[in-house]
């Protein structure tokens, strides 16, 4: 399976069921637990040991019989304390072959919900962290040209030597250093 079919298969599912959720009324609890999934594999991959553990059982998982994949999922269902709604929605992903989706949706998760709820994606580029202060400058200036609705994705990139470069609606605005040497470069 390729990250792009993963990505397909993911903004698919994912569109599904916000749709759903919100015809059910059970956005907020489907939120609360793809948070939850989303803290269970990064506590799974922060450790060796666990990493490890989870990968063998990932690799023998397709050869298992259904009723043992089921009950796996119902184990970790229980341990992570997510809804019956969600863990319906779980063995649908299983009973399609795409449980192996879950991980790339729970990680996107944050981004695939506020997109949903109309909000657009602000990249931040810079070689160290942004202060307080530059986000404030940021978010005074998109709002200002562009409305609220937005949230900010900042991204650590020592390649631009310097400054920032914000993305966002198709639009580049490159502050870096590296742009200006470019411009420098090129004229």
């Amino acid at each position: 399976m390729t990250e792009l079919e993963i990505q397909r298969s993911v903004k698919k599912y994912s569109t599904a069921i916000l749709q759903i959720a919100t015809e059910k009324k059970m956005l907020d609890v489907l939120n609360k637990d793809m948070h939850k999934l989303r803290v269970f594999f990064e506590i799974i991959f922060a450790n060796d040991t666990t990493r490890k553990d989870y990968l063998i059982i990932s690799r023998n998982f397709a050869i298992l019989p259904y009723g043992k994949k089921i009950n796996i999922l119902k184990n970790i269902a229980n341990d992570v304390g997510i809804n019956g709604f969600t863990y319906n929605f779980l063995t649908l992903l299983l009973h399609s072959k795409k449980l192996y989706i879950i991980q790339a949706m729970a990680s996107e998760w944050e981004q695939i919900f506020l997109e949903y709820q109309g909000y657009f994606k602000v990249e931040v580029r810079s070689v160290v962290p942004t202060s307080k202060a530059q986000e404030t400058k940021i978010k005074k200036l998109i709002t200002k040209h562009h409305g609220e609705k937005f949230y900010l994705e900042k991204i650590i990139d020592k390649s631009i030597l310097g400054g920032l470069i914000l993305t966002f609606k198709g639009y580049t605005y490159d502050n870096s250093l590296r742009g200006k040497l470019v411009k420098i470069k090129s004229a």
